[in-house]
Parts: structure tokens; C-alpha cells; sequence
């Protein structure tokens, strides 16, 4: 029984230790696309002659292009969101009157 028991508590040791190597992997690749999302996020969104690094499959350009979607997506909400406060804000002062 207490053998089995350091049994059950080497393999839980790896376990743990072979899960701590997957997330060290995993924290690298991710801050490896957040500095390639960076770098394309300082890029010009508006200009179209933008020159992409050679080395951004066709994956990562559909990323970019989605990034560039919601871009103006959201300047648009935010434009609307404004229209809509100026709105609010005149309905405010014709109510106090």
C-alpha cells in the first residue's frame, strides 16, 4: 500500500512538472504573436501599401485583415456612440426648458 502510494506521488510530481513545460511553450508562442500583433497594430491601418514581413503566412494575414475589420468597426460604433450623446444631451437641455 505505501508503495503505491510513491507511486501515485512520482507520477503526480511529473505530471505537474511535464504540465509546467507545456505552459512555459505555450507562454512563449504567445508572446512571440503578441510582439507580431503589436508590430501590425503600429502599422497604418488606412494605407494600403502597407509592407508586411515576408515571413506571415496566409493565417496571420487573415488576422490582420480581421484586426483591421473590427478597427473600423469600432471607430464607427464609437462615432455613432457620439452622435448619440450629442443627441441625448439636446433631449437633456429641451426637457429642462
Amino acid at each position: 500500500m505505501d508503495n503505491m502510494l510513491v507511486w501515485m506521488l512520482i507520477f503526480a510530481g511529473a505530471t505537474i512538472g511535464l504540465l509546467a513545460v507545456f505552459l512555459i511553450a505555450s507562454e512563449r508562442e504567445l508572446r512571440i504573436k503578441r510582439r507580431e500583433i503589436e508590430t501590425l497594430a503600429n502599422q497604418s491601418p488606412d494605407s494600403t501599401n502597407s509592407t508586411l514581413p515576408d515571413e506571415i503566412n496566409f493565417e496571420q494575414q487573415a488576422d490582420v485583415n480581421a484586426i483591421r475589420k473590427l478597427e473600423t468597426e469600432n471607430k464607427q460604433l464609437r462615432e455613432e456612440i457620439e452622435t448619440f450623446n450629442t443627441k441625448l444631451d439636446e433631449s437633456e437641455n429641451r426637457v429642462r426648458e
